[in-house]
């Protein structure tokens, strides 16, 4: 059934300390019988024993499990062979002293697929009773005797029917009643199933064996069969040898039979009374001598023998014990494997260890809430850097392309960019500081307030459509203008007139007038609110007019003016180069001349007449000529193209502008990006960084010695899980879960706390100071980082454990 095959192990391999703890081993087990691996300690029969049970690694060599080949030690493997084949029982027992017995061998079950109750029950009750320890399954394995945990250890092992039992010293920590009782199920057993066992107790292995094998240094010294030599001495403290007392007393009449045995010479007569009624005895006995009476049944630990004490023949032959694998066989489960570790005990075993933990442990929970407070608070303070709002970095649409007007020759170059598919609309406007001019209002300490100056950039509304305006209309002349909610919020928020007067609902901005000075003596250009935008982007919508009257104040536009017009001689324009002149002084002089030609910066213009502007019934004398539409726009391109300005192209697919500029040899830049890299640049705070992640890291070194800690007091129960062949990912999700909840009441309520403190601390100063960013989001993405860093923590020093073999495991508890 299993043969070894020069089978190499070595303790410490490649050092100077090396040990060849097993050396060129080869054997062959059949698949019934009790072998008994006989050897003084140190001689590596474990070892043997381990490797037998997939406990261990051999270096060299090859074993084979009926028809499975293994070569090398493969944990899941051997975890999988451990977890169906193979039973082991422990010189320790390693039962799980918390866990009742029923549970510690429910567990073994389960993890196989059992999952009905009444199956459990059934075959629990059945191994129970084959071991005499029924009457103890709901007893916690820490409340029974070192002989009754053997028992149940027995009974684990052979509940799930395996091919192989291996015992390890199973009596080693028991006195020699237990000793022989242990024996003798164990001997029971080996008559259906092949068990392997490990002593140093020649005589047990000789009473007991079917074959001894004999180990010194690692190697197989004597493999032979074994005939029991029937004579074995052993000392029971419990158990009453008739035989050893003098001839009884017996009384029989009709349906009593009476045997009476004494150890006493002078103990007085006993008056006793048996009466039975309804089915049932009752016992009075009167004697003054007795100091106790024990009634004896099928639960009593001590058994009247009818033997001599002071040896026993072979009576395994004569055992009670009722041990039939045909009862064990598995034939109501489940083919999915139920995880052996049940998340709502964990959930109450943790929370039961919290509520329980020493005073010292209670300080080490709070310092782990005070440092999700600390990390809280980096967090929210990194967020406030890194999560950019789009308002407060964009002052432009955000698919706006950024080009150097150099780069091209001509204002007509430039504009042949709209003939692009991918292009809505180019301009060349820069942000402008302008005045608002708002109803009067008197404020206490400020006086009447009638305007307030602002920042402005204009974007054609030629980018708008209908469906963009949340409130008001499209504009119908050069002088409307559309406002976008987002550019509202804006000065809403660092405007000190308008955050005082509560300007922030979209309707408050409507028929708001906007007022230019355009070098006029006596004249302002006004541009009126005539709707409200929702397109996200804090910018005016305005008439491309606008941006060409933004570029140059050298000259004015015909048709933003033309309703203030007044002539003082001549026509108005017609033609793109006729210009209309101030009728001031200087151009009076020749007034009779109209038109005549002007030359300008190597451009000639036809001068068609003299103008004034009138505003509110008066006339004003401007200071320059007012050109055409399209006259200013060569001007105001070729005033710019002199200067370190830029020329913006708004497109609707950023990354085919990018690749179509570069294919042409055009440089230009994703106004978007520009804005996030110069906002990390402004903003982006290596100190804060630095604190955040020492944070982060105290956080996580703090939970990772707690939860070693944990580990290190727990290796035993580790130990016991993986010789049962209980998966590595079963006991790591076994600590996720204790460290999500020792996170959760700890860590997280300290991090809940400070994004209270702050967020409350944000409202009561306000928007002009950022304290810290805290939003749902933010706090959803921290209380993630937090999880993730405390379990990462947790399961490391857990994954580094289960590295090791289960036997390496063992001795590191043993040790």
């Amino acid at each position: 059934m299993i043969k070894l095959h020069k089978i190499d192990k070595f303790y410490n391999r490649r050092k100077r300390n090396e040990l060849h703890v097993l050396n060129d081993v080869s054997l062959e087990l059949q698949s019934k019988g009790l072998v008994v691996l006989l050897g003084a300690s140190g001689s590596g029969k474990t070892t043997l024993l381990n490797v037998l049970g997939g406990l261990d690694r051999f270096h060299h060599g090859e074993m084979v499990f009926e028809e499975e080949h293994i070569k090398k030690y493969r944990s899941r493997q051997l975890d999988d062979l451990r977890l169906k084949d193979v039973g082991i029982i422990f010189q320790n027992y390693y039962l799980i002293p918390n866990l009742t017995v029923y549970e510690n061998i429910a567990m073994t079950l389960r993890v196989l697929g059992i999952t009905d109750e009444e199956t459990l029950d059934q075959r629990i009750d059945y191994v129970l009773s084959a071991v005499n320890m029924k009457n103890y399954k709901k007893r916690k394995a820490s409340q029974l005797s070192g002989g009754q945990q053997q028992r149940v250890a027995i009974a684990r092992a052979i509940v799930k029917n395996p091919k192989v039992i291996l015992a390890d010293e199973p009596t080693g920590n028991l006195d020699s009643k237990n000793t022989f009782e242990i024996m003798r199920i164990i001997k029971a057993i080996s008559k259906e199933k092949l068990v392997v066992m490990v002593t140093h107790e020649r005589k047990l292995a000789n009473f007991f064996a079917d074959r001894i094998i004999e180990i010194e240094d690692g190697k197989i010294l004597r493999d032979e069969e074994n005939i029991s030599n029937g004579d074995l001495n052993y000392d029971t403290e419990t158990d009453i040898y008739l035989k050893d007392f003098k001839e009884p007393l017996e009384i029989s009449k009709d349906t009593l039979d009476i045997s009476y045995f004494s150890d006493e010479e002078t103990l007085k007569p006993i008056n006793i009374k048996l009466v039975v009624k309804n089915k049932t005895l009752y016992l009075d006995v009167q004697n003054e001598d007795l100091k106790k009476i024990v009634v004896l049944d099928d639960k009593s630990e001590v058994k009247l023998r009818d033997e001599s004490k002071s040896k026993t023949q072979d009576k395994t032959t004569e055992t009670p014990i009722d041990f039939d694998t045909k009862n064990l066989e598995l034939t109501n489960t489940t083919h999915a494997k139920k995880s052996v570790i049940d998340i709502k005990q964990v959930f109450t075993q943790t929370v039961n260890r919290l509520l329980d933990a020493s005073k010292g442990s209670r300080l080490l929970y709070l310092g782990f809430a005070i440092g999700a407070m600390i990390m809280a608070y980096a967090l929210s303070n990194l967020f406030l850097i890194i999560t950019v709002d789009d308002d407060d970095i964009l002052r432009m649409p955000k698919e706006t392309i950024v080009i150097q007007p150099a780069q091209f020759d001509s204002l007509d170059d430039f504009l042949a960019l709209n003939e692009l598919d991918f292009v809505k609309d180019t301009s060349f406007v820069s942000q402008t500081y302008t005045t608002m001019k708002i109803p009067p209002v008197f404020i206490i300490g400020r006086g009447l307030i009638e305007s307030t100056n602002i920042d402005v950039q204009f974007v054609p509304f030629s980018l708008l459509t209908e469906q963009d305006i949340t409130h008001g209309r499209l504009p119908e002349s050069p002088d409307e203008i559309i406002v976008d909610q987002a550019w509202i919020n804006q000065v809403a928020r660092y405007n000190e007139t308008l955050n005082s007067l509560n300007y922030k609902h979209p309707q408050s901005f409507l028929n708001i007038a906007f007022t230019m000075n355009n070098g006029i003596a006596g004249y302002d250009t006004q541009f009126t609110i005539v709707g409200v935008s929702n397109v996200g982007v804090p910018v005016v919508y305005a008439s491309e007019l606008i941006a060409y009257q933004l570029s140059t104040y050298e000259y004015y536009s015909f048709e933003l003016f033309q309703d203030s017009i007044v002539l003082e001689a001549g026509a108005l324009p017609e033609n793109i180069n006729d210009i209309l002149v101030p009728a001031n002084d200087f151009w009076k002089l020749r007034i009779d001349d109209l038109p005549f030609t002007h030359t300008v910066n190597n451009t000639t213009y036809t001068v068609v007449g003299l103008y004034h502007l009138e505003q509110d019934g008066e006339l004003t004398t401007p200071q320059f000529p007012m050109v055409t539409r399209e006259t200013l726009r060569q001007l105001s391109y070729g005033f710019r193209a002199g200067f370190p300005l830029e020329n913006y192209v708004y497109v609707t697919n950023v990354n085919q502008a990018l690749n179509y500029f570069e294919a042409e040899n055009i440089e230009a830049e994703h106004i978007y990006t520009i804005a996030r890299q110069e906002y990390f640049a402004r903003n982006l705070n290596i100190g804060n960084l630095i604190f955040t992640g020492i944070a982060i890291f105290a956080s996580a070194l703090s939970f990772y010695f707690i939860i070693r800690s944990s580990m290190i007091s727990r290796i035993y129960e580790l130990g016991v899980y993986r010789s049962l062949g209980i998966k590595k990912w079963v006991l790591i999700k076994r600590f996720i879960i204790e460290s999500a909840v020792i996170t959760t009441f700890s860590s997280l309520i300290g991090f809940l706390l400070m994004n209270y403190i702050i967020f409350s601390a944000q409202n009561a100063v306000g928007e002009f100071t950022r304290i810290g960013y805290v939003t749902i989001p933010s706090m959803l993405i921290g209380i993630l980082i937090i999880y993730s860093v405390n379990v990462l923590s947790g399961v490391i020093p857990v994954a580094k454990l289960l590295q090791k073999t289960p036997a390496e495991i063992n001795t590191q508890y043993d040790l």
